[in-house]
């Protein structure tokens, strides 16, 4: 039997490469920030690239993993998603809730986040908006899924 063996000592706090963020992911429990973006009737959702190595094609909450390194709180964190994604808002995001998932990569503690947006800004071509009465015609990763039915859907 053949082993590797990664020396975990040598690597700064902070983003991981894949490879050892997926290993650790499957052998603990990954702490991540799922924020619903919710404008009138419609939630942005992300999709996955077809080259993601657990959910290509995949419509996903936007959200972020919560690593050792990054914002220093919750808030930030939602800032920095809310930035990645070029919204800017005055809103205050709130949160809904904590979920335990078991995803294809490992167990997740989810920490749900929704902020209320007045109008849709312009989005890069991996994110849409869309009607919550529609969600059930995507290919949403289930997990999330979960996610939207709970605290949006009822």
């Amino acid at each position: 039997m053949s082993t590797n063996i990664v020396n975990l000592s040598k690597f700064e706090p902070g983003k991981l490469p894949l490879e050892v963020f997926n290993g650790i992911a499957h052998l603990t429990v990954t702490p991540v920030m799922e924020l619903l973006v919710i404008s009138e009737q419609t939630v942005l959702l992300s999709r996955r690239a077809n080259t993601d190595q657990y959910w290509p094609n995949q419509y996903s909450i936007p959200g972020s993993i919560i690593y050792s390194g990054g914002p220093k709180s919750l808030d930030e964190y939602a800032g920095k998603i809310l930035a990645r994604l070029d919204i800017n808002t005055n809103a205050n995001p709130r949160l809904k809730g904590i979920e335990l998932c078991s995803t294809r990569r490992g167990d997740e503690i989810a920490i749900v986040y929704r902020i209320d947006i007045d109008s849709i800004p312009n989005l890069d071509n991996h994110l849409s908006f869309v009607e919550l009465k529609d969600l059930s015609e995507l290919d949403i990763i289930s997990e999330h899924r979960e996610i939207l039915q709970k605290y949006l859907i009822g």
